[in-house]
């Protein structure tokens, strides 16, 4: 069975926030550390660690227009990352691996918009996904450890997504 469209854009979030540490100038490897619908960690998990979850209430759909199949509505994604503290300073990893993370956003959309300037077009949509025709990235805000998110400093943004689905075709 095919993956819905949705969650195919996840996956590629997944992948894109995941990148390529080998070949990069980045302080965090992130590989194998991005988690999808988690919403708790424990001791047996490696820092660092980044979720992607929807807000719990999402922004309210343009309705589909009558005998529409179709509609074009913003999907926020919540990126929560978490990283170990420092001693001195434990708010220090979490503003670095916000950073790592928005920086691995923003050459997405840089690219995207370099692809329009230069050609005219898109030759590669974000996120590989022609359903996505806008890229939003909210500004990090950084928490030290409390009793109820996290036993450590950790960050949160919204990535806000333009999508256009096919109601008839989610997949």
């Amino acid at each position: 069975m095919a993956d819905p469209f949705r969650l195919i854009a996840l996956k590629n979030l997944t992948a894109l926030i995941e990148g390529e540490d080998s070949n990069s100038d980045f302080t965090f490897d992130l590989t194998g550390r991005v988690s999808r619908g988690r919403t708790e960690f424990g001791a047996n998990d490696t820092l660092p660690l980044i979720a992607l979850l929807e807000p719990p209430v999402p922004i309210e759909a343009l309705p589909t227009p009558q005998g529409g199949g179709a509609r074009s509505t913003q999907w926020d994604i919540l990126i929560q990352g978490f990283a170990k503290d420092d001693k001195n300073h434990p708010l220090d990893p979490a503003y670095v691996l916000s950073a790592e993370v928005t920086q691995r956003l923003a050459r997405e959309r840089t690219r995207v918009e370099n692809e329009r300037r230069q050609f005219g077009k898109i030759q590669r949509p974000y996120l590989g996904l022609q359903r996505i025709t806008d890229f939003q990235i909210g500004t990090a805000v950084h928490r030290p450890a409390d009793q109820e998110v996290s036993k450590t400093a950790y960050f949160y943004m919204v990535l806000s997504l333009r999508v256009t689905e096919d109601l008839e075709n989610p997949f």
